[in-house]
């Protein structure tokens, strides 16, 4: 019974979106995710040297978010809808910024041995 709640829960998201879409407070919201995606996890992208399109970065940060929104749904209900939204939209980052301290962490710790060769 609660496969069929989400797959239909799935469907509404989905036709949801395509709806909100196509209207201007949509694009304007978008535009400025987008604006924000440029600006902050761009650059972040470029230093670790990773070759992901950022669209298609953006693309896959709003399927986690309906993913993780779906299954949060199915485990607490309607606060796991809002819970996974967030989730879907921070976990990204999070890891973006957890790859870019590793990096900077061994560049530190390679240093000494390139600054005494």
């Amino acid at each position: 019974m609660s496969v069929q709640i989400a797959i239909a829960l799935f469907s509404f998201l989905t036709g949801c979106l395509v709806l909100f879409n196509g209207s201007k407070v949509a694009r304007w919201l978008m535009a400025v995710y987008h604006d924000y995606f440029l600006k902050h996890i761009g650059p972040t992208v470029r230093q670790l040297h990773y070759t992901i399109d950022l669209t298609s970065l953006l693309v896959s940060v709003v399927a986690i978010s309906l993913v993780v929104s779906v299954a949060g749904y199915i485990t607490i209900g309607l606060p796991g809808i809002i819970l996974g939204v967030a989730a879907g939209l921070l976990i990204p980052q999070a890891a973006l910024k957890h790859l870019k301290k590793k990096r900077a962490d061994a560049f530190i710790q390679q240093l000494p041995d390139a600054l005494y060769a």
